[in-house]
């Protein structure tokens, strides 16, 4: 799905009034696969004359390894 091109770019040149993409998102490549979607908001009240950008992304936890706790001993009571 191909966005238009107002969701791209987040500043406005003031003179000419040509909009520009100046403003990125800085991730690891290690990470970029956990980018879904980024995309620039005209609506946010930032007292800016840039707009504000968001990244949508997938965070997955990292797994813990434990130790396994010692099973307690079990007991033959048949024998005598």
């Amino acid at each position: 799905m191909e966005r238009t091109t107002t969701n791209k770019v987040s500043w406005l040149h003031p003179r000419s009034g040509h909009w520009h993409q100046i403003d990125f998102i800085i991730i690891r490549r290690s990470h970029i696969n956990s980018v879904k979607s980024t995309r620039s908001y005209h609506s946010a009240d930032c007292n800016t004359d840039h707009l504000l950008v968001l990244a949508k992304t997938k965070i997955t936890p990292k797994r813990l390894l434990r130790a396994k706790l010692p099973s307690k001993l079990k007991i033959n009571a048949t024998q005598r």
